[in-house]
This record gives C-alpha cells, sequence and structure tokens, in this order.
C-alpha cells in the first residue's frame, strides 16, 4: 500500500491541483452560481486529492487485505470478442448473486 501511494502520490496530486486551478477560474465569473459551483468543485477536487486519496483510501485497504483484490481471477478474454458471460470458465471465481449450475 505505502509502495502505491509512494508511486502515484505526485500523479494524482499533480492532476488534482490542475484541476483545481483550472476550477478556479469560474471563481472570476459575474455570476453567483458559477461562483459557487467553483467553489464547491474546487473544495471537493483538494478534498479528493489530500485527503481521500492519500489518507483514507490506504486505511481502508489496510484491514481489508485480500479482499481489496476480489474477484482474484478474471475471466480472460475471447477471440471472438465476446465477454463471455453466458459461457462459464473453470478458472474463475463465481459472482455474487449467481449459482454455479452443472452443465450434465
Amino acid at each position: 500500500i505505502a509502495y502505491g501511494v509512494a508511486k502515484t502520490g505526485p500523479v494524482i496530486t499533480s492532476a488534482g491541483i490542475i484541476m483545481a486551478v483550472a476550477f478556479s477560474g469560474l471563481l472570476l465569473s459575474s455570476i453567483p452560481m458559477l461562483n459557487q459551483v467553483a467553489f464547491l468543485l474546487v473544495s471537493a477536487v483538494l478534498i479528493d486529492t489530500f485527503f481521500i486519496r492519500s489518507v483514507v483510501t490506504p486505511a481502508l485497504h489496510a484491514p481489508l487485505g485480500g479482499a481489496n483484490w476480489w474477484p482474484r481471477r478474471v475471466p480472460a478474454p475471447r477471440a471472438d470478442g465476446a465477454d463471455g458471460a453466458e459461457a462459464s470458465s473453470s478458472s474463475a471465481l463465481p459472482v455474487l448473486g449467481t449459482r454455479l449450475v452443472s452443465s450434465q
């Protein structure tokens, strides 16, 4: 988790700052509704950038452990371009809410 935050942190922070600066341009408008929307957008982006993605997300990933990566195996893409939803794959784990039905 620490490695992932360290590797993606600068990119996420840069993107968040760029978005906040872009949205803050709306604050210069003479239309009050645009000012309100701009303030909310800038606030939301900065909170997401500096608090949610750097503190909350890693804090949730740590106790969840292996559940973060469910399902563990994703079915391989098929050559004919179909998504394979109707075909069952023995290497894939079942999706929640579905039953395994024997073809016999």
